[in-house]
Order: structure tokens, then C-alpha cells, then sequence
């Protein structure tokens, strides 16, 4: 089967990023690795450069519109068929025109646990008070991977792993317990759709009582 093209969005430390990478040359995922982007320096670079991989990195003079429509020209004029974000915090523009498929990972439940502003620390944070608000009797915590739509974090889902909690957790804690949990479902996914599948999930009925 021919390997998927696909170029990865990074912004900070690169553990989603390397997990992929190791992924595709482990064998796991039929995949090629165009290059990968960033919006600023940071330390996946430096993984990018031990791995192997060709990085596109913003210049300092250029806006991030300017680096938005570079980046987006690369993918066309390359093929790419999947963008996969890790980390990337910045909106990364899509269109119904596009001949990519843009997807990203959210360490929370979303739309529950989303939108502007919402990512990192702050969505585990928001998790921890919403146990302590419902007395944690859904003691759970999620990865969710879906498509990058123009609506922050509401696009479809195509991957959901869920991870237990315990009450002696901080905000920290759940988000260092939850990383591994979203390394595996983020290379799920891209197994996935590297095999031409576009799987959506949803969350267990206890949950979305819940919350909704």
C-alpha cells in the first residue's frame, strides 16, 4: 500500500512528535514524514534534528499568516494528505478546499473541555474541577483526536482513550498520567488513516449524562 504523506505541527517539547516519528520508523504506521513546522524555537526542533527530520520553522520578521500560507503551499505542493498538530498552539487554518486533512490531539473531552484558550495545564486543570464538582464519580480523564475544523476543537472525532484518575491527583499529575495515553491514540489514529479508515468515537453514555 502506498504511504500517506503527512508534516506535523509542533510548538513546545516534541513527546507527541517524537512518539509519531518513532511510530513511522518503527514500522507501525504507513507513513512518510514530510517535515515538520513550528510557529517558534523549541525543543522538538532539536528532536527533529537528532531523527532526521527537515523542519519549517516561522522567521522572525514573518507574521503568522505569512508562515500559515508558506507552510500551506509546502503541503499542496508536496501532496501531503494528513497534517497531524502536536502541540502546536497556534489555529491552523483549513478550508473545505483543502486536499489535506488536518487533525490535532486535546488532552480533555471535547467540546466540554475546549476552545480558545483551552490546552495544556488548563484543561487539566478544568478536568480536576469538574471531579471535584461532581464528587469524581466519573473518576476519568480523556484523549480525544479530531479533525481541525474553523470552530476550535469541535470537529469530528476520530479517537478517544480514556485514562482512570485517583483523588490524590493534582492538575500535573493527570497530565503526566494522561501522555502516554494520548501518544497511543494519536498513532491509533494515524494507523487509521494511513490505511485509508476515518473512524469517528464517542464518549461513554455515563459521561456525556454528565456533562450535557
Amino acid at each position: 500500500m502506498k504511504k500517506k504523506k503527512l508534516a506535523i505541527g509542533v510548538s513546545g517539547s516534541g513527546s507527541t512528535f517524537e512518539a509519531i516519528v518513532m511510530a513511522s520508523k518503527g514500522g507501525a504506521l504507513n507513513l512518510e514524514i514530510l517535515f515538520v513546522f513550528a510557529d517558534r524555537d523549541c525543543k522538538a526542533l532539536s528532536r527533529a534534528k537528532q531523527l532526521g527530520i527537515r523542519a519549517v520553522v516561522r522567521e522572525e520578521v514573518e507574521s503568522i499568516d505569512d508562515f500559515h500560507s508558506r507552510v500551506a503551499a509546502m503541503l499542496v505542493e508536496q501532496s501531503a494528505d494528513i497534517v497531524a498538530l502536536a502541540g502546536y498552539l497556534r489555529f491552523f487554518p483549513v478550508s473545505e478546499e483543502d486536499s489535506y486533512i488536518v487533525i490535532n490531539s486535546h488532552p480533555g473531552a471535547i467540546p466540554y473541555f475546549g476552545g480558545k484558550g483551552m490546552y495544556g495545564i488548563y484543561v487539566h486543570e478544568a478536568v480536576h474541577r469538574w471531579l471535584i464538582a461532581t464528587d469524581w464519580v466519573h473518576p476519568y480523564t480523556y484523549a480525544t483526536v479530531h479533525v481541525v475544523t474553523p470552530e476550535i476543537d469541535n470537529g469530528t472525532i476520530l479517537g478517544i482513550k480514556r485514562q482512570r484518575i485517583t483523588k490524590d491527583m493534582s492538575p500535573t499529575d493527570i497530565a503526566g498520567r494522561l501522555l502516554p495515553v494520548e501518544h497511543e491514540n494519536y498513532i491509533q489514529v494515524l494507523s487509521e488513516l494511513s490505511r485509508g479508515q476515518q473512524n469517528q468515537s464517542s464518549y461513554p453514555t455515563e459521561f456525556l449524562e454528565l456533562v450535557g
